[in-house]
């Protein structure tokens, strides 16, 4: 996601705090960040072109340690609890798993006087292209996808290796999205197609075809078996994970997120509204127009709580579900947004700013 603001907006040039308990981690000149995963302890960032994750404590933005072990640049990242996954240009995805346990990570922090030493990662080999995506499981197993067109389950055996196999009837083409939990694994790729597996017996379930473009995004509510998938002629379905059937389509969508009941469904359409649906009937429920969703790059981040989190060239906005009132906006200033994430309360962004560039994170909870 690289968003680029308008080269005469005179208020693009400065970096503007946001009001909300914050985190600001500077960057070198010239470094871009690729992606960037978060959670209450830890908080892990990939530059582009770049072989090494720098894992930073959450709270206070110390570098705790760097991640090394690719050859190449790494090129997707995942990371539960104390474990981070990363899969790279080098066919292989690495498994770092924190010495310290995760409820220890503050005290570290705190009397850490010098980074701790590298971490040895665990490899999962068997690509034979570019890792494009991964996904860390609870259960401890790791999925992937590639530009080799497979989708692979890596599990730990009894001697502590992980090995990787490919999952059955796999895409034609490169896998560009991938989704997962302890029912299903889910794909996305430019074949235009989504696949379904059963996470347990990796048998496959479903292949959902209609998409008429490269399908970019994914939704997976194993809850309500329901599924979300989006394309790159913003196209987006609404599927039933018990039968496999298309429920509804919508038209005009060019990004989407779902909230954590399940329920309700936020779009930002190509006419620069922000939509919010009844994933179950597909009822419209609201229509928010404002100035700042006319931006281009808009993109939905999250929504849950009557609160919906979009992102465009001018900043992450927060919006009021139930009055579309702007509630507020963070990362305001920025000429370049490479990243924009929500990790439960907190909203990460990666921007460059006139004078500076960097990674921040944004306390809504606090």
């Amino acid at each position: 996601m690289r968003h680029r603001a308008r080269p005469n907006d005179e208020e693009a040039a400065k970096y503007t705090p946001t009001s909300h308990p914050h985190i600001f981690i500077p960057l070198r000149p010239r470094f871009v960040v690729r992606d960037v995963v978060f959670n209450d302890a830890h908080m892990c960032v990939s530059l582009e072109n770049s072989n090494i994750v720098s894992a930073f404590h959450s709270k206070t933005g110390k570098l705790m340690t760097n991640l090394q072990g690719h050859t190449q640049p790494v090129t997707c990242l995942d990371l539960i609890e104390n474990v981070c996954v990363t899969g790279s240009k080098d066919t292989n995805i690495n498994i770092y798993f924190a010495e310290c346990d995760h409820s220890n990570v503050d005290q570290l922090a705190t009397s850490l006087p010098v980074p701790l030493p590298d971490i040895k990662p665990k490899v999962v080999i068997g690509h034979t292209g570019e890792v494009t995506c991964v996904k860390m499981i609870d259960n401890g197993s790791v999925v992937s996808g590639s530009t080799d067109t497979t989708v692979r389950l890596g599990k730990e055996n009894n001697k502590g290796q992980f090995i990787s196999t490919p999952l059955e009837n796999g895409h034609s083409e490169t896998v560009t999205v991938l989704r997962a939990d302890n029912k299903f694994v889910v794909s996305g790729s430019s074949d235009m197609t989504v696949r379904i597996w059963e996470t347990r017996s990796e048998k496959q379930k479903y292949v959902l075809t209609g998409h008429k473009a490269a399908v970019k995004d994914i939704a997976l509510d194993s809850k309500n078996m329901r599924l979300i998938t989006g394309d790159q002629n913003n196209i987006v379905k609404i599927w039933d994970l018990r039968d496999g059937s298309l429920q509804h389509t919508l038209t005009g969508q060019m990004s989407f997120k779902l909230d954590e009941m399940g329920n309700e469904l936020a779009c930002v359409g190509s006419n620069g509204c922000l939509f919010i649906w009844d994933c179950g009937s597909a009822e419209l429920l609201k229509i928010i127009s404002h100035e700042e969703l006319l931006q281009t790059g808009g993109q939905v981040l999250s929504t849950s709580d009557k609160t919906t989190i979009t992102a465009s060239d001018t900043g992450i906005c927060i919006w009021s579900t139930d009055t579309g009132d702007l509630l507020g906006k963070v990362a305001t200033g920025a000429t370049e947004m490479w990243v924009g994430k929500t990790f439960g309360k907190t909203i990460v962004s990666a921007c460059q700013y006139e004078e500076s560039a960097g990674v921040e994170a944004h306390f809504l909870d606090q």
